[in-house]
C-alpha cells in the first residue's frame, strides 16, 4: 500500500475481515439535515459560543436528561464534551425535552442545533494525543427562514475563523485555531468516531504525521 498516495476518500473504502471500517466522514444525519463538521480546543469552543451568544439570545443546554424535561443552561460547555442543544429563543421562545422512554430529549424537528462538542481530554490512539470530531447539525424538513439565515450565520463564522487543511484527510472541514497548533505538535485529528487501529486507519493518520512535518510548528508546542 502506497500510502503517500493514501486519502480519506480511498481509505473510507477499505475493508477489513470483510467489512468496512468506519469510514472518516461516517455521522448519523436525518435526509433534510445539514451538517458542518470541525475539530475544536476548549478556547476554540469558547470563541464559538461567545459569537453565538454575543448575536443572539442563545441558550446552550444539554440534548438529554435522564432526569427531567426541564432545561438548565450550561454556562461553559467548553468545560466538558456533550451532545449541546443551541437554542436561539429569538427564533422559538420556549423549548422542553420530550419524554422517550426512560429519557427525556429534545425533539429533532425543533429549529434548534444540535452542537457536539468531543470531550476536551484527550485519549491516545495508537500512542499519540488524539481529538474526536464534533459537528453542528439542524433539521430543515420545515422552512424557516430565521432559523437558516442563524444556522448560515454559524456556520459562516466557523469558516472564517476556523482552519481549512484538507491535507488532513478532512476535506470540507474546519480545525478550530487552537487545535490546528496543536495538530502541528503532534496531535492527531480523529474522525467523530473513534477507529480502530487497523492497517487502513493506521495509514491514513500515517498521511497526516507526514503533512505535520511540512507544516510550522508553534514555538509554545
Amino acid at each position: 500500500m502506497n500510502v503517500c498516495k493514501l486519502n480519506a476518500q480511498n481509505v473510507a473504502s477499505l475493508h477489513t475481515s470483510g467489512l468496512p471500517v468506519i469510514r472518516p466522514k461516517q455521522i448519523h444525519s436525518f435526509s433534510m439535515g445539514r451538517q458542518t463538521r470541525f475539530h475544536a480546543f476548549h478556547e476554540d469552543c469558547r470563541r464559538f459560543v461567545c459569537f453565538l451568544r454575543e448575536r443572539d439570545p442563545v441558550v446552550i443546554t444539554r440534548w438529554h436528561s435522564s432526569e427531567s424535561d426541564n432545561l438548565e443552561e450550561v454556562a461553559n460547555p467548553w468545560e466538558a464534551g456533550a451532545q449541546y442543544c443551541l437554542w436561539n429563543q429569538a427564533i422559538l421562545p420556549t423549548l422542553r425535552r420530550r419524554a422517550s422512554g426512560k429519557y427525556f430529549n429534545i425533539d429533532w424537528s425543533e429549529p434548534v442545533i444540535e452542537f457536539n462538542y468531543p470531550a476536551p481530554a484527550l485519549e491516545p490512539w495508537n500512542g499519540q494525543p488524539a481529538l474526536i470530531q464534533g459537528r453542528i447539525w439542524a433539521n430543515f424538513e420545515t422552512e424557516n427562514k430565521e432559523f437558516g439565515r442563524w444556522y448560515d450565520a454559524a456556520v459562516r463564522w466557523l469558516r472564517k475563523n476556523f482552519v481549512r487543511d484538507p491535507a488532513v484527510g478532512y476535506d470540507r472541514d474546519s480545525i478550530g485555531a487552537a487545535a490546528y497548533e496543536w495538530f502541528k505538535n503532534g496531535g492527531l485529528l480523529l474522525p467523530a468516531l473513534r477507529p480502530p487501529t487497523t492497517e487502513p486507519w493506521l495509514a491514513f493518520f500515517d498521511v497526516q504525521n507526514q503533512h505535520r512535518a511540512t507544516l510550522t510548528p508553534s514555538s509554545a508546542g
